[in-house]
């Protein structure tokens, strides 16, 4: 063979080797309402690719097996190359002329091409993805059954939780660069996406920035103090801020004073919650108690902080302005 056969060997191995790399990443970004919207526009090619993603494992381990055939023909034909030029290190100078090449050009470039434009290169990628899928069928069909089997001996449900909590992470990340979502709801899905993780320790107002009144407070003086305060909810202790009893509403100072000598007798109740409690968790409490507070106490039950409805919702849409 001359060496112009091996360097287009090489070239289209290492084409193959980008389009596969660059699907394996794309696969997970396309974005599907726009893909039935072109299927339902007559594209053929849009077809191809809903048939291809309906069976994802397959489209998947076509590609993986594709693309390990694609870099060894990359290999091969430029060791062959090498030879030809220097005989002695041959496949030193192949390995160092073809690791960093297919890393840039058939790895990182592509992935990053596909992520960035998931529809239009998945789109252009379908007829090719489908003779892929006809040619490595008996090969893919083994590499199916033998991952059935591993899934049947090992744990799968996180495996699977994770790799859709990924797809959907890459999905609006892709729709977010695409303008599809804006800033604020691309931010607003990532903290949906990530509730799970968040606990009311990152939410709470410290005990330290927190308006509190002692249960033996007078009610003129107390009055002061949320009138200075500008809150319509303070906590309220006994002896020391840690002894958290409840709390007293503004409305309850102001206009339902008469019926106590002191903040102790228009104490309410309050939930309670832990640092390590989850948000979505607490929010659930707050709903079910309708309340829009609750005091944070620790594993002594003594408290540490508190927070609020408004705290809470704004780990899932960012900062909120006070109304």
């Amino acid at each position: 063979m001359s060496s112009e056969l091996y360097v287009v060997a090489a070239f289209v191995g290492l084409v193959l080797v980008a389009v596969s790399s660059g699907v394996e990443t794309g696969a997970y970004a396309v974005n599907g309402a726009r893909l039935k919207i072109n299927v339902a526009a007559g594209s053929r090619r849009a077809r191809l690719l809903q048939r291809l993603l309906s069976d994802l494992p397959s489209l998947l381990i076509a590609v993986l097996v594709g693309r390990a055939a694609a870099h060894a023909l990359v290999s091969f034909a430029v060791t062959l190359l090498f030879e030809r030029w220097t005989p002695q290190g041959a496949e030193l100078f192949a390995t160092l002329a073809v690791a960093p090449t297919v890393f840039i050009l058939g790895e990182l470039g592509p992935k990053e091409l596909f992520r960035r434009h998931a529809d239009r290169f998945m789109t252009y990628s379908a007829p090719i993805l489908t003779v892929f899928e006809v040619f490595l069928a008996p090969l893919s069909a083994l590499m199916a059954s033998l991952t059935r089997l591993v899934r049947r001996v090992g744990p799968e449900k996180e495996d699977e939780r994770a790799l859709a909590a990924e797809e959907l992470r890459l999905t609006i990340q892709a729709s977010a660069e695409e303008g599809i979502l804006t800033d604020f709801q691309a931010a607003l899905a990532r903290n949906i996406l990530t509730l799970k993780h968040r606990r009311v320790v990152s939410a709470m107002v410290p005990l330290a920035r927190v308006y509190a009144l002692d249960a033996v407070t007078p009610l003129p003086a107390a009055r002061e103090i949320a009138a200075r305060a500008g809150r319509s909810r303070l906590l309220v202790y006994r002896g020391k801020p840690e002894e958290a009893i409840g709390i007293v509403l503004l409305y309850d100072l102001f206009l339902e004073g008469e019926k106590a000598a002191s903040v102790e007798g228009l104490v309410r109740p309050a939930p309670r919650l832990k640092p390590g409690d989850r948000v979505e968790d607490a929010l659930l409490r707050l709903r079910v108690a309708r309340e829009t507070l609750a005091i944070v106490a620790g594993p002594d039950g003594k408290a540490v902080g508190i927070v609020t409805l408004k705290d809470l919702c704004e780990e899932i849409t960012g900062e909120l302005d006070d109304l």
